[in-house]
């Protein structure tokens, strides 16, 4: 069967992503590296427009403010890494732990260190961090223990808010405080200990 021509009046269709899918690539990219290599003190639309190679109108016509970055940047963070729902809570953990280990060297493993410390002096962005990053992964961290306790592999009396602040605070002070490694061994050997201490049902 004969297909006529297409009209020279319309406009040929490009195949691949969408513009202004390629554009939020580029820009969240941009700003993931540039939080990394200087903090927020550094971070300015002109230094991701430049980086990102898009024009800076197109930038502030997605994201008004540079915290609107921030929080699309850590949303994005936060869905690309769904928690673990193997069945099991020593497995749960054992993925948790791993998911984070291998997400240190990553763009949100380099930049949350400098932005919690540049956080303490600076409300607004202490406020976007907790509510676009640390409380949703949190609250995921939460539920692998919730889910636990639903299956009887703990005690109907444990805190799984509690408990995630003992992980969190020992991974935290391992990391920045005495410089220690956080492999998969020693998770594994902490998360024995964690379980033990708050009366795991089962050991795994």
């Amino acid at each position: 069967m004969h297909r006529p021509a297409p009209s020279r009046n319309q406009p040929s269709r490009k195949l691949g992503r969408p513009l202004g899918t390629a554009i939020t690539e580029a820009t969240l990219a941009a700003t993931a590296r540039i939080l990394a290599e200087g903090g927020y003190a550094r971070f300015t639309i002109d230094r991701i427009a430049e980086s990102a190679g898009v024009s800076r109108a197109s930038i502030l016509r997605r994201w008004p403010d540079k915290l609107d970055l921030v929080v699309e940047l850590f949303t994005t963070l936060n869905a690309s890494v769904p928690p673990p729902d193997t069945g099991d809570l020593v497995s749960d953990l054992i993925a948790h732990f791993n998911s984070y280990i291998a997400g240190v060297p990553t763009p949100g493993g380099l930049i949350m260190p400098a932005l919690i410390a540049e956080s303490f002096n600076n409300p607004e962005l202490a406020s976007i961090l907790r509510a676009a990053y640390i409380l949703p992964r949190r609250a995921r961290a939460v539920s692998i223990f919730e889910r636990a306790r639903e299956r009887g592999e703990l005690t109907p009396d444990v805190d799984p808010a509690i408990v995630v602040d003992i992980i969190s605070g020992y991974v935290w002070h391992r990391r920045f405080v005495t410089g220690q490694t956080l492999d998969a061994a020693v998770a594994r050997r902490f998360i024995d200990v964690v379980l033990h201490g708050v009366g795991s049902r089962s050991r795994g």
